[in-house]
């Protein structure tokens, strides 16, 4: 199974350069394809450099794409799926952000699931999660819900059911308006196709963004339960 990585990089070079170095503790990292979309901001210049060194500390192929004109997280994402499966042909890809450090096994969770899943109702795979229900490492649990702070799908569940229907527009819930390709994913999409999302027990991810378009330093939350350094080891799945 040929698997990608897909970054989208906005202006924050200071949670950059931390996120790309966790990525470099990454097992399983040299045989992926690597794009980077990134946004024409002030910062380009040094999100470039910090880029362009990752990318010479790795033996992955990296593609690295400016915008013209700032595109916005929803419509990257969108892109970097397109990309992913209709030029490079991969089957499946994950999805990170430019704030967002990650455990050092968590391309091997990603590559169990998307060898064991795909001919399931799992719609995607989530790598992070804010609580742990059974304290164990190794379990992995389905979901009707999303978290959009790494994830991943595969090409013929975007297909089927996510690029026709990728949506950005806003609309209420329960009195408050909300929009965003995660907020039609977790209420819309998952339950008119009974499908879910796979979740690791304990968190394969950290939001480290205290500042940024929907960041807040006070709303931001230390995952307790995030670990970078993780064994290698063989995932089983767990019914809640």
């Amino acid at each position: 199974m040929k698997i990608g990585i897909a970054f989208t990089v906005t202006d924050r070079p200071e949670y950059l350069k931390d996120t790309l170095d966790s990525w470099l503790n990454v097992r399983s990292l040299e045989d992926k394809t690597i794009i980077f979309k990134v946004e024409p901001t002030d910062s380009l210049s040094e999100n470039l450099k910090i880029i362009n060194s990752f990318c010479n500390n790795t033996h992955a192929y990296t593609k690295v794409i400016v915008n013209e004109s700032r595109a916005g997280v929803g419509v990257n994402q969108a892109q970097c799926l397109d990309l992913a499966f209709n030029e490079h042909d991969l089957d499946a890809i994950v999805m990170a952000e430019d704030d967002i450090i990650v455990s050092s096994d968590i391309l091997e969770y990603f590559e169990h699931c998307f060898s064991e899943y795909e001919d399931t109702n799992i719609l995607t795979v989530c790598a992070h999660r804010y609580t742990n229900h059974f304290g164990k490492d190794d379990v992995v649990f389905k979901e009707q819900s999303f978290d959009p702070w790494i994830w991943g799908t595969w090409k013929s569940k975007w297909k089927k059911f996510l690029e026709s229907d990728w949506d950005l527009e806003k609309f209420e819930l329960n009195g408050n308006i909300v929009g965003g390709f995660d907020y039609h994913i977790v209420y819309r999409i998952l339950p008119k196709n009974n499908l879910v999302s796979i979740f690791p027990d304990t968190t394969r991810s950290k939001h480290i963004g205290m500042t940024g378009t929907y960041a807040r330093p006070e709303s931001y939350f230390d995952n307790p339960y995030y670990v970078a350094d993780r064994n290698k080891k063989a995932f089983r799945l767990l019914d809640k």
